[in-house]
């Protein structure tokens, strides 16, 4: 069992997984653009969902190999300025207005 984290190497992660399927549609997910990645997966990977972390400690989950991978706050703080700041599209109208508030004489680009 994985438990999925943001920025943390989250999509890379369910490129793997989806690798790992016998599902040649998977497969081919896998090769394809971030955002379809994250919103399609769950189409060929199980999900489940505990609301009690106690759960995973009952049969059939107590027997599995359960995992998740984390990442320095500070870095992981970095990589989603990054992220937004100078690569997604859908962010333009933040990125316009934090730089307008915070530097001085910005450039008009």
């Amino acid at each position: 069992m994985f438990c999925a984290v943001g920025k943390v190497a989250y999509t890379s992660w369910l490129r793997v997984l989806l690798q790992l399927t016998v599902n040649p549609a998977a497969q081919l997910l896998a090769a394809t653009d971030r955002a379809s990645v994250q919103g399609m997966f769950k189409y060929y990977l199980d999900l489940a969902s505990f609301p009690d972390a106690t759960l995973l400690a009952r049969s059939p989950y107590k027997d599995y190999y359960k995992f998740v991978f984390v990442r320095e706050p500070l870095e992981r703080l970095v990589s989603a300025y990054r992220d937004k700041m100078f690569r997604a599209h859908n962010y333009v109208y933040l990125r316009r207005n934090i730089i307008s508030r915070f530097r001085h004489n910005p450039s008009p680009r």
